[in-house]
């Protein structure tokens, strides 16, 4: 009995340790990697209700105002931007409307909602007034993406950028299907 009990959990720890290291990042709010700007605002708005602005924004950063990400208001001005290399997906960032001083609270939840869907972070930083922590993942197993949180006490609301390292070329298939939180 006890060997078959240190037997399933050193199966269920070699399961964790791989379940893991195969944590993918295929996009960002179910947008692939290497969407073009039509496809990649398409869906944005659709999902988060945000509003393009077409005066903030150039061919490579585009912005949005309001919406929701993940259920929780963006803020009111400049709350997502999609940046593009070679007309392709390469960048977004959310910033979350501030409920809480400097943002920490936010932080918080949003660390929580992370951790759930991409395991522990594997980077943090939680000294003083900046708290920072990042994600990093595969796509398609062999591209490199992070996931930086910030509470950015010194910016408009709590900082999630999500970033490809490499774009090869556009995404070939679409991001992670199926009930989400926009994470």
């Amino acid at each position: 009995m006890k060997s078959l009990l240190v037997s399933l959990l050193s199966l269920s720890t070699l399961i964790a340790v791989s379940h893991g290291q195969d944590r993918q990042l295929n996009g960002f709010m179910e947008i692939p990697w290497g969407a073009s700007p039509d496809q990649a605002r398409a869906a944005l708005e659709a999902r988060s209700q945000a509003t393009y602005d077409s005066g903030a924004s150039s061919p490579a950063k585009r912005w949005w105002n309001g919406g929701t990400f993940a259920g929780y208001p963006a803020t009111a001005e400049h709350s997502f931007a999609l940046e593009f290399y070679d007309n392709k997906l390469c960048k977004a960032v959310v910033f979350l409307k501030s409920a809480s001083p400097k943002h920490k609270e936010e932080f918080k939840t949003m660390k929580k909602l992370l951790t759930e869907k991409y395991g522990t972070c594997n980077s943090e930083h939680l000294q003083g007034e900046e708290w920072r922590a990042e994600w990093r993942l595969t796509v398609m197993g062999k591209q490199q993406a992070t996931i930086t949180l910030e509470n950015a006490p010194g910016s408009q609301g709590c900082k999630i950028t999500y970033a490809l390292h490499t774009l090869n070329g556009p995404a070939s298939s679409p991001a992670r299907s199926g009930p989400s939180k926009d994470l």
